[in-house]
């Protein structure tokens, strides 16, 4: 949904996902005849899950609540897997720590890659292969995210910067795998973030397309992953920092 003006730059109102393993049930929801064969899960900032063990059935049911002072529709992505999460939130760790800012750019790394030192084959892999992770990043002035931070589809299509394979304003960020940043000198992904407004609070959210290495329906963990978001502040007035090398 879009604000139309009277939301007073609040979140629309969350989706709320229905399980019933029930024959009795088979239309779980608000107006089920049994309310109580049914499991409830409230999503948080656009991502909900619930974990089933089936022997038999399931069945599922999303309720759009009423949202006064918005306009448009829900859009939602639902998936079952007997694998691994489609979907996947991390709300506990950023993964994500600023190194520094300046008045229109901001310089990251993750935590490490591997644990493994560097005559490890494991080691010399992570610098030889492609970053795992993309970025989002966007204004927090800006309300259009607001209620899907932690949905990856939907910082897919609302981010204002959206750093995936043909995604929004992929010029403006830059990655790479690098050993020189952080303690402990190991493989960490090195991220640079480029044309932002200076003197602004923004919110970053490390995620992962798909499952690094296909996305999308009957890819195990296709849906994408994203980690708690980390807010960070470029400067004011004129300053630049050095961000070195990526390797």
């Amino acid at each position: 949904p879009t604000s139309n003006g009277t939301g007073n730059g609040l979140a629309p109102p969350q989706l709320r996902l229905y399980i019933s393993q029930s024959p009795s049930n088979q239309k779980p929801g608000p107006d089920a005849a049994d309310l109580g064969k049914q499991s409830l899960k409230m999503a948080d900032e656009g991502f909900a899950s619930i974990p089933v063990n089936a022997t038999a059935d399931v069945y599922i049911g999303v309720e759009a609540p009423a949202a006064p002072g918005f306009t448009d529709y829900y859009n939602y992505e639902l998936a079952a897997s007997i694998d691994a999460p489609y979907h996947s939130l991390n709300s506990t760790d950023s993964n994500l720590h600023l190194i520094d800012s300046d008045t229109n750019s901001a310089l990251f790394i993750t935590s490490d890659l591997t644990n493994t030192g560097p005559e490890d084959p494991v080691y010399k892999e992570w610098l030889s292969s492609p970053p795992p992770f993309i970025i989002f990043a966007h204004n927090q002035n800006d309300t259009a995210i607001l209620g899907l931070r932690n949905s990856y589809c939907g910082l897919k299509n609302k981010a204002q910067i959206a750093a995936f394979k043909n995604g929004r304003n992929t010029d403006n960020v830059e990655v790479g795998v690098t050993t020189n940043r952080g303690l402990g000198n190991k493989p960490k992904e090195q991220v640079y973030i480029t044309s932002l407004n200076g003197s602004s609070a923004y919110y970053g959210f490390l995620a992962i397309q798909g499952n690094s290495t296909a996305e999308g329906a009957g890819v195990v963990g296709g849906g994408g992953k994203v980690w708690k978001r980390t807010n960070f502040e470029t400067k004011s007035g004129w300053s630049t920092f050095s961000r070195g090398q990526v390797y």
